[in-house]
């Protein structure tokens, strides 16, 4: 077993091995193929992401939450640091939260539209 620490250690070939024998088998040979796929990134702020070689690379692939706000939001980190010390569970959609209620019906008032209903998807480390 890994830890935290052992994976952030990690080089890229380390990374690209363990890829293809627990995860996406083909996705290390077509990374390989960019420049991107040649190094581990170590940091994330804003809109960029820094490899572990230094290079500075803007992000336009990091998904709707980095388009819109950044990695490592000082903001963001904030309230998420207050929510984790307050003991509660990660949004739970087989249990009533209310959180999950407000940010379902915060999000119908920042639509509009006539949006109703929202389906909160948990992609597990974020």
């Amino acid at each position: 077993m890994y830890t935290l620490d052992d994976a952030l250690e990690f080089d890229i070939s380390k990374v690209y091995d363990l890829y293809r024998r627990y995860s996406n088998s083909h996705l290390p040979d077509l990374y390989k193929k960019f420049s991107f796929g040649q190094s581990v990134i170590k940091k994330a702020d804003g809109s960029y992401l820094f490899t572990s070689d230094g290079k500075k690379i803007f992000d336009m692939t990091g998904g709707l939450g980095v388009a819109n706000f950044g990695h490592n939001n000082e903001r963001i980190l904030r309230v998420r640091e207050k929510y984790v010390a307050s003991g509660r569970p990660e949004i739970h959609k087989s249990y009533f939260n209310p959180v999950l209620a407000a940010a379902s019906s915060n999000l119908a008032s920042v639509v509009g539209g006539g949006l109703n209903y929202s389906f909160f998807c948990n992609s597990g480390a974020e």
